[in-house]
């Protein structure tokens, strides 16, 4: 029971770092690329995060497309992207990720004139792609 309370309390606290991350996003994309990275890599660590703690895809879904409903174009595209990589990577469709991840950086690359910065990666990203 304790550990069912625990995954809701932190599946809720990564739900509610999503719309901080988002708001960074909207807020540097596209005149900022190196914090927009910072939001991105952030929001796709915070999804997972939410995944990982039973959060459902409808509790997701519905706080990316509340929180991103008034977004730029680009940036409603990129994370709805985003969304659909951590789901294929969550179903192991390495052709799903590779499509998703190839749109997410040509959408980055358009908008903002650079590439993601993977240097502001949270550190628990770093460490999961060092161990990985």
């Amino acid at each position: 029971m304790l550990k069912k309370l625990v995954e809701r309390a932190a599946a809720k606290a990564s739900l509610v770092n999503m719309k901080f991350d988002l708001d960074q996003l909207s807020e540097s994309f596209p005149h900022n690329a190196s914090s927009a990275s910072n939001a991105i890599f952030k929001l796709l660590e915070n999804i997972t995060l939410a995944f990982n703690n039973n959060a459902s895809e409808a509790d997701v879904q519905h706080v990316l497309d509340t929180k991103s409903a008034t977004f730029r174009p680009e940036v409603k595209q990129i994370v709805n992207e985003l969304f659909q990589l951590v789901s294929a990577t969550r179903r192991g469709d390495i052709a799903a990720i590779n499509a998703h991840d190839s749109r997410i950086n040509d959408m980055f690359v358009s908008s903002t004139g650079a590439h993601l910065d993977v240097t502001k990666a949270p550190w628990f990203s770093k460490l999961a792609v060092l161990t990985g």
